[in-house]
């Protein structure tokens, strides 16, 4: 449970500042904006979380590790539940909304999948190669998170 919440609170907290500042300055972008840092800053909390996990000398670090993403996927689940839910009352196209919301439930369940295979290949390397390896699957990650967010934007 604590991956999930050192990962979720990030994002969740700056996506929430980014709607506060867009709506206040009647921009656009900060929202997307905001919402990566979040995510950058989840996905560190989570690489020196599943660092100490290793580092400890637990033989059962594999378990902790493979329930942590359980968890992670688990919160994803809920808060799309709980997105969905909310939505119903608020959102004013409710298929577009649930087809938006669900297939941002995708991508973070492939994301911490995705996240799980970097961390588990890049724990077993010196601390430099592990944060190189790190990068490179955060930045391979937004890449694609644009590339459907663009995707979304023009088929509508």
């Amino acid at each position: 449970m604590q991956f999930g919440i050192n990962m979720l609170v990030p994002i969740c907290l700056m996506s929430a500042a980014g709607i506060w500042v867009d709506k206040h300055f009647g921009t656009d972008f900060w929202m997307i904006l905001l919402f990566c840092m979040g995510t950058v800053a989840g996905g560190q909390n989570v690489y020196r979380m599943a660092r100490t996990i290793y580092e400890d000398g637990d033989d059962k670090h594999t378990k902790k590790i493979n329930r942590t993403v359980l968890e992670m996927d688990l919160g994803i689940l809920f808060l799309g539940v709980s997105a969905q839910i909310i939505g119903a009352f608020i959102a004013k196209d409710e298929a577009m909304y649930a087809k938006s919301l669900w297939f941002g439930v995708l991508l973070a369940l492939v994301s911490t999948y995705h996240m799980y295979r970097s961390l588990d290949r890049a724990l077993d390397q010196p601390e430099k190669t592990a944060t190189k390896m790190i990068i490179r699957a955060y930045v391979l990650r937004y890449v694609m998170l644009i590339f459907f967010l663009l995707v979304m934007m023009k088929t509508g």
